[in-house]
């Protein structure tokens, strides 16, 4: 008997729901083998119910971008973003949520490789606004994390010897280029962000992430944070965001460096983009074109999404 499939386009079914209507996935489940998300690069695949491990499913995507021996170093990087999030991260077999979560990141991780390869002379990210594949908020974000990255590697690719020499005071990090060093914090960033939804539990609370834009805004205009509230965001960010080591180090370096004009420069521009960025994630408080982009507050556990408030805390 042939296997019998429904596909499911992410960006059209979230423009008509405001959250995955699971009653109905299952129900498409009891009619047909399986249920196919498909993102702009990638799909997630939800297989038929199983009597003991319940619903999971598998991802695939094809590869956008292929390394070459005579890529230039840049070229190299940008393939390897590409690969991003890594497979390693699960066991293969995760669950709808996840793989809901996974899609999202994947289809990033080709748009900044696209970015990457191709600066602000490309033109794809407009096409996909026109296209209504993205809107306006995701189209802005993912140049912002664009030029994040590009400033990360123009700092370390400008400075190498410094840093080289910084970094090879620390035996935990053995890297054979910069270039490594550079794909290690990009994949800790995106790793980082699916590790959090295989914690044993992690809660995401809506009043709490606010709290920390909050911090984040009277910082940008120059505010000092009172000394109860310097603890709060500590504790704040321990709790919602997984710490990059190396990003903090090679950052570290540089902030010790700034006596040289070019890294002066590069710090200077990063706060240009961390300030944008924090003004950009206040967008979806404000706006409400953005509105699709906040997410309730919610539960995970070893990769299972929960919506259900648990009892000693207020969403």
């Amino acid at each position: 008997m042939p296997k019998t499939t429904i596909e499911i386009n992410i960006t059209k079914y979230f423009k008509n729901h405001t959250s995955l209507d699971i009653l109905a996935i299952n129900n498409y489940l009891e009619k047909c083998d399986e249920v196919i998300f498909s993102g702009n690069y990638c799909r997630f695949i939800l297989e038929k119910k199983h009597p003991v491990r319940g619903v999971y499913g598998r991802y695939e995507y094809n590869t956008f971008y292929c390394n070459k021996s005579n890529d230039s170093e840049r070229e190299k990087a940008a393939f390897f973003i590409s690969n991003l999030p890594s497979d390693y991260i699960t066991d293969g077999r995760v669950s709808l949520a996840f793989g809901l979560q996974w899609i999202t990141l994947k289809d990033d991780a080709i748009r900044i490789c696209k970015c990457f390869l191709h600066g602000h002379n490309n033109y794809f990210l407009a096409n996909e606004v026109q296209k209504d594949i993205i809107d306006k908020y995701r189209y802005d974000y993912i140049w912002l994390v664009y030029d994040n990255y590009d400033i990360l590697w123009k700092l370390l690719y400008n400075h190498q010897n410094i840093f080289k020499d910084y970094l090879s005071q620390y035996p935990d990090y053995c890297f054979n280029s910069l270039r490594e060093v550079f794909e290690e914090i990009v994949r800790n960033d995106f790793d980082g962000q699916l590790a959090q939804c295989l914690q044993k539990c992690y809660v995401y609370k809506v009043h709490e992430i606010k709290r920390i834009f909050i911090f984040k805004q009277k910082l940008m205009i120059g505010e000092k944070l009172s000394k109860e509230e310097e603890e709060e965001f500590n504790r704040l960010k321990k709790i919602h965001y997984i710490p990059n080591k190396l990003k903090n180090l090679v950052f570290s370096v540089a902030i010790k460096r700034q006596d040289i004009e070019s890294i002066k420069t590069l710090l200077m521009q990063k706060l240009d983009v961390e300030n944008a960025l924090s003004r950009h994630e206040r967008k979806k408080y404000y706006y409400p074109e953005y509105k699709n982009h906040l997410s309730p507050s919610h539960t995970w556990e070893r990769g299972e999404k929960s919506l259900v408030i648990k009892k000693g805390w207020e969403a």
